[in-house]
Formats: structure tokens, sequence, C-alpha cells
């Protein structure tokens, strides 16, 4: 399986070239990734990310504010690391915080992180066609929220937010850990989970959201 990643509103075909430092870049317009495979990954989902395996994951970094000021740069950085096995997706992520005191983050039920916590929250569109999309967030410490992202469905917080079905629940792995430099989300995502074409070659659309609550 080829796994070939792109934001939601990718218009075009941009280049699959990396930044120098070995990063895409959405800032850049590289927005079409190529996702490396690894037969047998050896990761223990723990919220370290010191795995080998995750040395040959392709990297996302550079990513920009949708709010208070879109466009601009994020006020913390990120970065996002993606690979596949033949049997799930794996996603690692280094969420940075100059103050990693204020991160919010607590051990409650299942689908109720986004209003209270940090996040960072992960939009498949895995029929790349901007109509539906598996949502899965999570936060610092790995609990889950998640449902199915649909264009034209009511909205929620008076308006904002996202338009998410949070009555699906779907079987996926994360874990999460503060860090003195902030914190690390590692996630499993088996394929039985979703549906998406029957292609030996996968075009998948993608948009990673982190949530700064303070």
């Amino acid at each position: 399986m080829v796994l070939l990643l792109a934001t939601l509103a990718l218009a075009g075909p941009p280049p699959m070239v990396p930044s120098s430092d070995g990063c895409h870049a959405g800032t850049l317009g590289q927005l079409r990734v190529e996702v490396p495979t690894v037969e047998r990954p050896l990761i223990v989902l723990d919220g370290r990310l010191d795995e080998p395996d995750w040395e040959q994951a392709v990297l996302l970094c550079n990513f920009t504010q949708f709010q208070p000021v879109e466009g601009a740069p994020a006020s913390q950085p990120t970065e996002v690391l993606v690979l596949l096995s033949p049997e799930a997706l794996y996603f690692g992520v280094r969420a940075f915080d100059e103050r990693p005191d204020g991160i919010r983050a607590a051990l409650r039920e299942r689908d109720n992180v986004t209003d209270f916590d940090d996040y960072i929250l992960i939009l498949l569109d895995t029929f790349h066609d901007q109509r539906r999309a598996y949502a899965l967030a999570a936060n610092p410490l790995g609990v889950q929220e998640d449902g199915l992202w649909i264009e034209g469905a009511p909205r929620t917080r008076q308006g904002r937010g996202h338009p998410i079905d949070k009555s699906l629940d779907f079987i996926w792995e994360s874990e999460g850990r503060i860090h003195p430099w902030g914190y690390a989300l590692e996630i499993r995502i088996p394929f039985k989970s979703l549906r998406f074409p029957d292609l030996p070659l996968q075009s998948w659309g993608l948009n990673i959201e982190r949530r700064i609550q303070r």
C-alpha cells in the first residue's frame, strides 16, 4: 500500500520535495507527501518517540494559525511524524511549548477533550472528496475524542468549531506524555477501523490541528 497525504483544501498537485531540513512545510506549498512504510514497526505507544522506526517517518512542520490570526506563524512549534505499516497508520507528534506548566490536560472521559484540554486533532479524508473525514483528537495524556466530520453538518460552540458527529467511536490507540519541552503523542490507527477506496495507491486528505487552550 502506498499512501499520499495532502491537505483537505488541496486544489492542485503541489510538489512532493521536502525543504532542506527534511520537513514538509505547508507554508512552502509542500502539501503532497508520500508516506514511507515500515513492515514491522517496533513502536511502543508511550509518548516518548524514541524508537528507531520514527527516524524513517515523513516529517510535517511549519504550521500556521487559523485563530486568532489566520495565516500567522504558529505561536508554538509543532512537528508531526507519519509512517505506515501493512496494518496501521502511525502519527508521532512533538508539541513544543515554552510554558509547559501551562499545558492543560486531565485524565477524563472519552469525547470530553476538546472543550477543556490542549489537544491534537487529526482529520483523515480517506476518500479525498472534502465531504467527510475521520476526526481523531487526543489530549497531551492520550485521552481520546473522535467522530466523523461531515460537510454541512451543524457546527458546535455557538457556530464555531467543527461539524463533528461524536456519537461514533472508532478503534485506535493513543498515548501521550508531558515533557520539559512540551508534550508528545504517539497514535496508531488500524486500517480495519477506516473505510477507503479499494485501490493500490491511496490518496487521502489530511489536516492537523493543535489547540492551545490558554
